[in-house]
């Protein structure tokens, strides 16, 4: 799977549906396909508000990232500070690698 791809799993216990008393018979079929429909757009709106949910919390954290990294090169000694800066270009490697599109599987 690459980056940019949203797979939504929903598991429905078909045994415990009381399927036996749905009047099937009883079902206007003309109005399946807008019902499916509909379902379709709450599906896809929900993925939707939930990507833009995700894209809040990064955007939080890359506003609390830079005082983070002054402040751990304030505090931390040497060696721990050469370690906690590799950790931080990973991060940011690591992002750059999440906004790249999809259509470019052999990125970077």
């Amino acid at each position: 799977m690459s980056a940019g791809t949203l797979v939504l799993m929903f598991r429905l216990p078909l045994d415990r549906l009381p399927l036996d008393r749905l009047a099937l018979d009883r079902l206007p079929v003309a109005h399946l396909p807008r019902v499916l429909e509909d379902g379709a757009y709450v599906a896809i709106g929900a993925a939707v508000l939930g990507f833009q949910r995700a894209q809040v919390a990064r955007r939080e954290v890359e506003k609390r990232l830079p005082p983070l990294v002054r402040d751990l090169e304030r505090d931390l000694p040497g060696e721990a500070l050469s370690v906690a800066k590799e950790a931080v270009a990973f991060g940011r490697f690591a992002l750059h690698v999440l906004r790249a599109p999809a259509s470019r599987p052999n990125y970077p």
